[in-house]
């Protein structure tokens, strides 16, 4: 029961990161006639797309990463105050399993974009 309401706001605080991203746009298209505007933008093929994707997901992932690891940092040092030696090891793996994502997230990206500037580079 403990755990539920960090579930509930840390999903209430992705959802409404992920959100804000869907009404933010970096040119404002107005549709006239029969007209419409391309809702990505200048956008015009995957590999742009993909660039795309993976700026915004980057720009989320980041701060949210950054923000996870003061988060745990602090509930390791709560946790040593109290001298409870299950919480500081629980501390701990939580802030491994941070790194490991990071890592994950920032490779995950870097194996897009070579294979993205691979394809860039193709007849």
């Amino acid at each position: 029961m403990n755990h539920l309401w960090k579930n509930r706001l840390l999903f209430i605080i992705s959802s409404g990161i992920l959100g804000m991203g869907f009404f933010v746009s970096a040119e404002v298209c107005l549709p006239t006639g029969f007209r419409y505007c391309n809702p990505l933008g200048a956008t015009t093929d995957i590999v742009d797309l993909t660039k795309t994707i993976l700026a915004y997901l980057l720009k989320i992932t980041i701060p949210l990463a950054v923000l996870a690891i003061i988060v745990s940092a602090l509930y390791y040092i709560f946790a040593s105050v109290t001298g409870n030696s299950s919480k500081t090891t629980e501390a701990k793996k939580t802030f491994g399993h941070i790194l490991i994502g990071s890592v994950f997230v920032v490779g995950a990206n870097a194996l897009a974009l070579a294979v993205v500037n691979f394809l860039k580079t193709l007849p």
